[in-house]
């Protein structure tokens, strides 16, 4: 009865399991590309950046031209000591400035010009007479220049350069931690398409063995039925077979999951990756010579010494801000002077020049020489840090290369085992066939090869895992 129940179902789980879909091929490349475009943690990387650009427009902001300009018009009334008429002292100005800081030098110049106009406004007292309307004006149009130039502190505009500098290290900075944080998200991608690889080569192996096995039992089942094999033979193929079938069915739940989790980015499940990439990624990967490359050559070394550079640029900001300021001022104006209104904008005659030096200094400054504390302190702890990273990295390329030294010798062991096995399972099925030998040889041995072939794959996965690493580790 147990025969009878257990024949037509393998037979239905064969021709369920050897069914297939009809899937479109995918390339690696292809893969990676719409990876990249859909992975929201690629996308969340290069916000920094964004921000670093944007604050580096901002920093910019201190050589923008500044355009300030004013009117206005005064009128005061007044009484003289002979007069109970009171008349008014009027004053109009109108004025406008440019003004510019030259970051390079630290230069601040200014440009201006206005025109004023101030007089009397009223009636003549009765002394001397004739007594009358007053209207007496002064017109006083100007063009001007001025300037401040730093000597100690900011010289050569040493702190103005400093912010729009530091923001452009930083965006430089970005760039590159930009690179190696995409490069560490799309790590776990590119190892998953070859995983995938992996998956559907077991699920082949798998069915492969389960045809095998089913065509196995169809035999033994008629030689049991004819009296030439014992009941014992019978029970270990079915054994194999809902082995090989359970295997089956753990790989089809990694599948499952592998094109699940892929499906957020990609519609994976009417996709099937293009196992000629496994046959080429592992060719490079077993080519491959895993040498050591210093760590100075990595982007992450770039990245420490990039931080470094630019704490190394801040110190002597800082260094600088603790100077006193010492600056030179200086205006020179031309305007005129007229109470012709015919002539107030004729000639411009009359110079007006001031020059000084103006001296700041802060009585104690705690908080200049703090921050260049806390630049030293940072500067100390990144070169810590960076002995760290590159004992790491030592480590890590040193597991890599000894990883991908052992998967290739176990490689090659593992093949010259599988073809030994190929050559013991020819002889035994010849010899059971001549009933020399017993079945569970020849189960025994295919169970070997079905095994063989599955590590035989992961470790051809291990190699280009080890590759791919091998690859973001030293770029």
């Amino acid at each position: 009865m147990l025969k009878k129940i257990l024949f037509p179902l393998f037979i239905s789980a064969a021709v369920g399991v050897l069914a297939q879909t009809e899937k479109a091929p995918l390339k690696y490349n292809e893969y990676i590309d719409s990876v990249i475009s859909s992975l929201p943690e690629l996308k969340a990387n290069g916000i920094n950046l964004l921000a670093e650009e944007n604050a580096l427009k901002k920093a910019r902001a201190l050589s923008d031209i500044t355009l300030t300009a004013n009117a206005n018009r005064s009128s005061t009334a007044q009484l003289s000591s002979d007069s109970t008429k009171p008349f008014a002292y009027v004053d109009t100005q109108l004025g406008a400035a440019l003004t510019k800081k030259f970051t390079t030098t630290g230069t601040i110049v200014g440009v201006n010009g206005g025109y004023g106009q101030t007089g009397y406004e009223g009636v003549y007292p009765p002394s001397p007479p004739p007594a009358g309307p007053i209207d007496s004006y002064v017109y006083s149009p100007y063009i001007g220049v001025t300037l401040k130039q730093p000597l100690l502190y900011n010289f050569l505009g040493k702190v103005d350069r400093y912010t729009e500098e530091d923001a452009e290290m930083k965006v430089d900075l970005e760039k590159v931690r930009l690179i190696e944080n995409n490069k560490m998200s799309l790590n776990t991608y590119k190892k998953l398409y070859f995983e995938w690889i992996l998956t559907l080569k077991k699920i082949q192996n798998s069915k492969k063995s389960i045809a095998s096995a089913q065509t196995q039992l169809n035999q033994v089942r008629r030689n049991y039925q004819a009296g030439i094999s014992e009941e014992d033979d019978y029970q270990r193929t079915v054994a194999t077979l809902i082995d090989y079938q359970q295997q089956l069915e753990s790989d089809l739940i990694i599948l499952n999951n592998i094109e699940h989790y892929l499906s957020l980015y990609i519609n994976a499940f009417a996709l099937e990756p293009n196992q000629d990439d496994f046959d080429e990624f592992f060719a490079k990967s077993n080519e491959h010579v895993y040498d050591f490359v210093d760590f100075s050559k990595t982007s992450s070394a770039k990245m420490l010494n990039m931080t470094m550079d630019r704490l190394a640029h801040s110190k002597g900001i800082f260094e600088n801000r603790t100077l006193p300021e010492l600056n030179v001022t200086g205006a020179y104006t031309r305007k005129n002077l007229t109470n012709e209104s015919s002539e107030k904008f004729s000639r411009f005659s009359e110079n007006d020049w001031r020059i000084g030096f103006e001296f700041v200094y802060n009585l104690g400054s705690n908080l200049a020489e703090g921050e260049l504390k806390d630049i030293e302190i940072q500067l100390q702890s990144l070169g810590y840090e960076k002995n760290i990273a590159e004992n790491n990295y030592k480590k890590a390329l040193s597991n890599i290369s000894n990883s991908a030294a052992g998967t290739k010798e176990l490689l090659k062991q593992k093949t010259a085992y599988l073809a030994a096995l190929q050559r013991q399972l020819a002889t035994e099925r010849r010899k059971y066939g001549q009933g020399r030998l017993h079945l569970s040889y020849v189960i025994t041995t295919e169970n070997q090869i079905s095994a063989t072939n599955t590590a035989i794959f992961t470790l051809k996965y291990q190699l280009i895992s080890s590759y791919i690493d091998y690859m973001d580790a030293i770029q």
